[in-house]
């Protein structure tokens, strides 16, 4: 009895091979999957629904909206990864907005800026408020009874730096330059030493201290204030010009209020009538005042 027997050919093996496993039909699937959800993704962000059209300004007094428009469509102008617009509304970032204005538009002291779905930026600015006018054209003089600031300032006579002017907010930040004269209602701010624009030109604290003094000396004498002097060499001190035209010497750290009861007393009884010839009252000293009348 003969035995028969099946013989497997390299053909049929072939075949067998050809037949894809699970594994690599769910691999097929994953990546059908992932570039049709990339390909809808890109979609969306390529549709004009999703693009910001409308840029909405409000808080502005004194800036120009156009202009600020006109910055915010320029940043949003053009593509990411080369084909995706940037103004699409998932791009578009607040904080690169605001920052973008800050830098732009040192008059701006705070920005707020709000992605609204999904078409618009929504942009609140407040603007700084002018304080005065700063100029870097002080020399500051020591007076004969002060030897200590005669010493401390003898550097600063041998060097003459160029004067600039810049409008200054109530924090001391100058924001934009100005004409050295501008106008007689602005507080006029004297100091030393160069400064850029924008930066902060006078040490808040300073500043500070200057407005504190202005209001007790309305409060106290009635007087007002007219400008500011000071040096960036001898930040313990600085000049009040008052509206009578004459100027007061003040330590910047003493008690005002104190102050201001030894100036009155000095002017009530020694000075009196001679007030429109008094050049300047040094109140540097505790209850001791020096004082100067014009020539």
């Amino acid at each position: 009895m003969s035995q028969s027997r099946i013989l497997y050919t390299p053909i049929q093996e072939k075949r067998k091979s050809r037949v894809p496993s699970r594994r690599s039909i769910f691999l097929i699937l994953g990546i059908l999957a992932v570039s049709g959800t990339a390909a809808a993704i890109i979609y969306v962000l390529q549709m004009p629904y999703f693009q910001i059209n409308s840029i909405k300004i409000s808080g502005l007094v004194s800036l120009d909206e156009t202009e600020i428009r006109q910055k915010l469509f320029s940043h949003l102008d053009g593509k990411v990864a080369m084909f995706l617009p940037r103004k699409s509304f998932f791009f578009v970032s607040s904080r690169d907005a605001e920052a973008l204005l800050k830098n732009a538009f040192p008059r701006i002291a705070a920005v707020s800026a709000v992605k609204i779905f999904p078409q618009e930026l929504s942009v609140k600015i407040s603007e700084r408020n002018l304080w005065g006018i700063y100029c870097n054209d002080f020399r500051m003089e020591a007076p004969p009874e002060d030897p200590i600031i005669k010493n401390n300032i003898q550097p600063q006579d041998q060097e003459i730096q160029p004067s600039n002017c810049a409008y200054v907010d109530q924090e001391g930040f100058a924001y934009e330059f100005s004409p050295i004269s501008a106008g007689s209602l602005l507080i006029k701010i004297h100091g030393d030493g160069e400064f850029a624009v924008p930066s902060q030109a006078i040490p808040r604290e300073l500043v500070g201290r200057m407005n504190e003094f202005s209001r007790e000396l309305k409060n106290s004498l009635g007087l007002d204030t007219s400008g500011f002097e000071f040096s960036k060499s001898i930040l313990r001190e600085f000049r009040v010009k008052t509206s009578e035209g004459f100027s007061l010497w003040i330590n910047r750290d003493d008690n005002f209020v104190n102050v201001l009861k030894v100036l009155k007393t000095v002017l009530d009884e020694e000075i009196k009538d001679r007030r429109d010839k008094l050049e300047y009252a040094d109140l540097r000293f505790g209850n001791k005042v020096f004082y100067k009348y014009r020539k």
